[in-house]
């Protein structure tokens, strides 16, 4: 069975890679999400998605949720998003996640919270095949807001798997991503530096102010 992986910048895209994936037979048990969770509850909106789901009606959803609305068929199977819970990636933060990338790293719990070690995290996506820089970069993505999306997939499936995560939606470039990451947390650092030696300056030109 073959592993993929991908980030989405949008949490609403990475919701709808997995309507798609279940709508080529992916079985829910061979995907797995993780995405921060932000200041407002992505739960709820999932929660609201799964009894529309359940009741079948001929109206398409519109739930609000974190950073843009769901819109989500009626007739998508909420197996997967009845999955998704609150849980803790150290050195992340709460998290909402589900899947075979987080459910067998489930650790001692911490407020009532799963608690999820992110090496372990880490080292099931190198044993899918990715670089260490593209792992790490993965999760800083996670940090900043973005959704990792994993799959578990038959040979039969992985051209159609395949198509869903790379051309249907726009996942985002590790090397680049990652690039971009390094690059500006460098820049920040150096403008926190200059300001800090600018301040000192003007100090010792125009003495304390009062």
């Amino acid at each position: 069975m073959q592993a993929m992986i991908s980030l989405y910048e949008s949490y609403q895209e990475a919701l709808h890679v997995v309507q798609e994936l279940e709508a080529v037979y992916v079985p829910s048990r061979e995907i797995s999400l993780i995405t921060l969770n932000g200041k407002r509850k992505k739960l709820d909106a999932i929660e609201e998605v799964i009894k529309t789901a359940k009741k079948g009606g001929k109206k398409q959803p519109m739930i609000e949720a974190v950073p843009e609305p769901i819109n989500i068929a009626p007739d998508f199977k909420a197996a997967f998003y009845a999955s998704l819970a609150l849980k803790e990636l150290t050195g992340v933060g709460d998290i909402i996640a589900a899947g075979w990338l987080v459910e067998q790293h489930v650790g001692e719990t911490t407020h009532a919270i799963a608690a999820i070690s992110i090496q372990r995290v880490l080292d099931t996506m190198i044993e899918t095949g990715l670089s260490d820089e593209h792992a790490s970069t993965y999760i800083e993505g996670i940090k900043r807001g973005a959704t990792l999306i994993g799959v578990k997939v038959e040979p039969a499936l992985a051209s159609a798997v395949t198509r869903i995560l790379n051309e249907e939606h726009q996942p985002l470039h590790p090397h680049m991503r990652g690039h971009h990451y390094w690059q500006g947390d460098i820049r920040n650092d150096n403008e926190k530096t200059t300001s800090a030696a600018n301040r000192m300056l003007a100090a010792l030109i125009v003495g304390p102010t009062t």
